[in-house]
């Protein structure tokens, strides 16, 4: 698999999915709009990408504060960049193959 990376932006609210690829899924089901302290909880389903556990499934619930990073094998990264109006802005890092959208 070529191992170039990309950053791709994307703005999610409550309930949409954020796509990384075909095996990807990120859907946010709560987002504390507060500015010092927001976070998103999430639930993240789909297959690592990369790494020992390359092709692993997951489904798991997470919670992201602004400015942490959720990996999800050793290519794909996703960042909480800022909450604003109840939309979760986030940064994703994957290899250039792979699309990004939101659902």
């Amino acid at each position: 698999m070529d191992t170039a990376q990309q950053l791709h932006k994307a703005s999610v609210r409550i309930d949409q999915r954020l796509r990384i690829g075909t095996k990807i899924i990120i859907v946010p089901t709560d987002i504390d709009d507060n500015q010092t302290s927001g976070a998103v909880h999430l639930t993240l389903r789909g297959e690592l990408v990369g790494g020992p556990d390359d092709g692993a499934l997951m489904h798991e619930n997470r919670e992201l504060r602004i400015g942490n990073r959720i990996e999800m094998g050793a290519l794909i990264g996703v960042v909480l960049l800022k909450i604003s109006n109840g939309v979760a802005h986030f940064g994703v890092t994957c290899p250039t193959q792979f699309v990004v959208f939101v659902e």
